[in-house]
């Protein structure tokens, strides 16, 4: 039941996002990508796709279907998914104030992983290093990635924190003449704790290499720590120094 229930949520999320950028661009609608899959099949056997569109109540009746008819729950989910987001003043003027660059749209992919660090939001459970979580559910993040389907390249990438006191939201790019960072959040760590490492930090997720790691302990201070999105934010403040993750990966 616990694993349905991650997996609407986050189903749910990722399609409200695919719905926004559809608005922007149908083409762009179609290359979005994610490990969530939208279709569901009830205790019935019916097969009920999840495709959000601007009416609530048509979210909220297919809901219905994909929850066996639990209208309570449908409702609680229609409503986040159609709830308006109002974003600081501040970080609007920011948004705005971004240069204009020309994408080819047709050769651009986006990956969203609505609830990065998943076992984590779970579980909660948290731990904190020199004030930073770790593990827990602030280390549950949002992200959306945009990358060049030909190479694969980066472009432009988000990384939000719901869950967090204050919704940390940090903007990457790798385009001429745009920010590297937009918004980028002050440092978390405990203002009565003082850091006296001699090296490097360097953080890594709990499944990494247990050879690579013995090569780079004599020069780095090794931290464990969940979700991608927390390990970039960590050395997007200046928690960590390093991130690393030599396991594979595939592009859709």
């Amino acid at each position: 039941m616990r694993a349905f229930a991650e997996a609407l949520i986050t189903a749910c999320l990722k399609e409200s996002v695919r719905f926004e950028l559809g608005l922007f661009s149908p083409v762009l609608k179609e290359r979005i990508y994610g490990e969530e899959s939208a279709s569901f099949t009830n205790s019935s056997g019916v097969t009920v796709n999840l495709n959000l569109n601007s009416s609530h109540q048509n979210t909220r009746n297919t809901l219905v279907q994909i929850l066996d008819g639990n209208e309570k729950v449908a409702e609680i989910l229609a409503t986040e998914v159609h709830k308006a987001v109002e974003l600081s003043e501040d970080l609007k003027t920011q948004v705005e104030d971004l240069e204009t660059t020309e994408l080819d749209i047709s050769d651009v992919g986006v990956w969203i992983d609505p609830i990065d660090g998943t076992s984590h939001y779970i579980k909660g459970k948290e731990k904190l290093w020199n004030g930073y979580p770790v593990s827990g559910l602030e280390v549950a993040k949002v992200l959306i990635g945009v990358y060049n389907c030909t190479t694969g390249a980066p472009m432009f990438g988000v990384v939000g924190s719901p869950f967090s006191a204050t919704c940390h939201l940090v903007f990457g790019s790798t385009q001429p003449g745009q920010p590297l960072l937009l918004d980028p959040p002050g440092p978390l760590l405990h203002p009565n704790l003082e850091l006296n490492l001699t090296r490097p930090v360097l953080v890594v997720g709990s499944s990494e290499s247990s050879e690579i790691l013995e090569k780079l302990k004599p020069r780095f201070e090794i931290i464990s720590a969940g979700g991608a999105g927390n390990k970039l934010m960590m050395v997007l403040i200046g928690t960590a120094d390093l991130y690393i993750n030599s396991s594979p990966s595939e592009l859709p």
